[in-house]
């Protein structure tokens, strides 16, 4: 007797067969017995592969890790975000060339001189000193991070770079300054009811050759930026900040959004000069809402490079500032920075280098002191320096 008999077969899995189904032919007594349970064989083993060493985590992902986070709740600009991701990825990529497997946080903990080497290599490259005091600022910050965190003990040791005389930023002197002031009397433009044009530009000169702040602070000219509201005008010497409660200064104080970093909500406090009170007095009542109220922006430019030409100046002067140009924001830090670089970078708004500067009182109590040394002669200049002299020798 024959009988087929198909016979399917249980595969465990990760074993590969071709034939899961096969077609037996029993003959004579052997169809009587009982089917047996036919199994596959046993899978190979797979050999083990040892597992390698965790990779060292990059300064890229440090930098997302204890930064990022950080970044968003400042609502710093993508542009500056960015920026400073390049740098961190720039220098792990010089930290950790051909040693791909050391951590990043070792090779600097062991060589505290590795960011001045990394900005020498690049300066000597070609890069400019500015461009890479900016980059190795980007780093620091990451690095500042990893000493809270517990993960270096100490920061690697300032960068200290000497800029070429080729790359001094060039300035707006006082002569000039001078010049465009008195240029700024035949200026047609704005026209704005009970002022004259030139009322508006001799303003502008004197605000930015005093406090050095970007045009679109007080000055807009951008319908999506107002400029200086009244509301950020405090006439009354007590100072409107909570943080200097007890502070004065007779002629007031100005507390305006830093409109570069209006999602960060930052401020400035600066206290008035007596010749600013007198400008922010005449034009009072020209609106209710905004100290200046221009209407139209689109040839702002066009008539302050007339007034330009009208003073015989170099044409490339700009009020507020620009990359490789002179502007009044240089001719600012200028004649501030002779008094002491800390009150400088409060006038101007940059981030304090220091922690002295950082104390917001005690800074913006200096700049009460020396705001009417702010020159606007020569014989103001030559007064202030002597005002200096009789300091230093103290």
């Amino acid at each position: 007797m024959i009988q087929r008999i198909t016979v399917r077969v249980e595969v465990p899995p990760g074993v590969s067969v071709r034939t899961m189904e096969h077609t037996f032919e029993l003959h004579g007594d052997e169809a009587s017995e009982p089917l047996q349970r036919i199994a596959a064989p046993p899978a190979e083993p797979k050999p083990r592969i040892a597992p390698s060493p965790q990779s060292p985590e990059s300064l890229p992902d440090l930098y997302e890790r204890l930064c990022g986070e950080r970044d968003e709740l400042q609502k710093l600009r993508p542009a500056s975000v960015q920026a400073c991701r390049n740098s961190v990825q720039q220098f792990h990529d010089w930290l950790t060339e051909g040693r791909p497997d050391e951590s990043p946080l070792t090779a600097i903990a062991a060589d505290p001189k590795c960011l001045q080497k990394y900005a020498s290599g690049q300066v000597a490259a070609g890069a400019s000193v500015e461009t890479v005091r900016k980059k190795c600022g980007g780093v620091r910050k990451l690095l500042a991070e990893c000493v809270s965190a517990g993960l270096l003990k100490t920061l690697p040791e300032s960068v200290r770079l000497i800029t070429p005389e080729s790359e001094l930023p060039e300035t707006v002197t006082l002569e000039e300054m001078l010049a465009l002031r008195d240029a700024a009397e035949s200026a047609t433009w704005p026209c704005i009811a009970g002022f004259e044009p030139w009322q508006y530009w001799q303003f502008c000169i004197d605000a930015c050759w005093t406090y050095g702040f970007r045009l679109l602070d007080w000055f807009s000219y951008k319908a999506t930026k107002p400029g200086l509201l009244w509301e950020h005008v405090c006439f009354d010497p007590v100072c409107p900040a909570p943080q200097m409660k007890g502070c004065e200064h007779a002629s007031g104080w100005v507390w305006f959004p830093v409109a570069k970093a209006e999602k960060q909500n930052r401020k400035r406090l600066l206290p008035l000069s007596q010749r600013i009170r007198d400008h922010l007095e005449t034009w009072r009542g020209a609106d209710a809402e905004r100290v200046v109220p221009l209407k139209s922006g689109r040839t702002h430019n066009y008539h302050w490079q007339q007034i330009v030409e009208a003073a015989g100046v170099d044409s490339r002067i700009r009020l507020s500032e620009g990359r490789g140009i002179p502007s009044f924001r240089k001719g600012c830090s200028v004649h501030w920075e002779a008094i002491s670089e800390e009150i400088a970078d409060y006038v101007l708004g940059h981030r304090a280098k220091s922690m002295r500067g950082r104390h917001y009182g005690q800074t913006a109590r200096k700049v009460c002191q020396w705001v009417e040394s702010v020159p606007f002669s020569a014989e103001d200049a030559a007064r202030r320096e002597q005002i200096l002299k009789s300091v230093a020798e103290l």
